[in-house]
């Protein structure tokens, strides 16, 4: 990559991938990392005693020294050198959360400014998110929910998720109220935040994965009855969220969940469904 000459992974080709395949998982990594959600010292260590995450610790031996040494995005994106691409670029698709933080890192590259500092000046101010916060103070994480996982007829509370490392991947900490703001902004004509071009590229069907169901740039794109549904859903040990747009209807839908794997799909769907009769 130009903005990025450390970048490369284990199996090559990696002169082929380009920021557009990244967005739109089309680069050929694989949906297994999980470096960058273990970066999260807390859940590190909660994860080590629950039995569905045993896959993890096993399938990188040495994660433990790997995780700890880790001290800022460009360590993360050099650690791709460590991963075979499943496909040829361009030529599949595959959610790869993790890669996310190349796409930070090369931002950080062309804009001169943190990641953080960039989401804060360019998305966040201009649309007034004023309750949203990347990496919380003592005072923000006062007013935020207590986290869960469902297990066994029980809630088992987990630790807060604080990962500054992998804020890229959606360690975004916001509420419905704001989150809403963002999707009537990207939605509007009248806003600052994108550009019509560029939000048009961001809705289009890139990567076809079935008929009728396509993903753009960072976006799954579905046509429903004859309209384009633009989604993302968001999953976390103890949060689940998603959201929904229609843009021919200036519909759009946000969902926050203080317990992991809610199935806000089902629901959206059929809230959606209500709205487009």
């Amino acid at each position: 990559m130009e903005y990025l000459p450390y970048f490369t992974t284990k199996s090559g080709r990696c002169n082929k991938i380009t920021s557009k395949h990244i967005m739109s998982h089309t680069a050929g990594f694989p949906d297994n990392i999980w470096l960058v959600t273990l970066l999260d010292k807390a859940l590190f260590e909660f994860a080590k005693k629950l039995p569905e995450y045993q896959f993890i610790f096993k399938q990188v031996p040495s994660i433990h020294d790997t995780i700890f040494k880790i001290k800022n995005r460009e360590e993360i994106t050099k650690y791709f050198s460590n991963i075979d691409l499943t496909y040829q670029p361009g030529e599949g698709w595959c959610y790869c959360t993790d890669a996310y933080v190349i796409l930070a890192d090369i931002l950080e590259k062309i804009s001169g400014l943190h990641w953080e500092e960039y989401v804060i000046k360019k998305i966040l101010k201009p649309i007034n998110m004023d309750n949203t916060y990347i990496n919380p103070s003592t005072t923000s994480l006062h007013n935020m929910s207590n986290y869960y996982l469902y297990d066994k007829c029980d809630y088992i509370k987990i630790p807060t998720p604080h990962n500054p490392l992998g804020a890229p991947v959606g360690f975004i900490y916001s509420t419905a109220n704001d989150m809403a703001k963002y999707l009537i902004a990207i939605m509007g004509n009248e806003q600052n935040v994108i550009s019509q071009t560029s939000r048009r590229k961001m809705f289009s069907m890139i990567a076809q994965r079935e008929s009728g169901l396509s993903y753009g740039l960072g976006w799954k794109v579905k046509i429903v009855r004859e309209l384009k549904v633009i989604e993302h859903a968001g999953g976390y040990p103890g949060v689940s969220s998603f959201a929904s747009m229609i843009p021919d209807k200036n519909f759009g839908l946000i969902m926050l969940c203080n317990i992991g794997e809610a199935p806000l799909q089902i629901l959206s769907d059929k809230i959606s469904k209500i709205f487009r009769l």
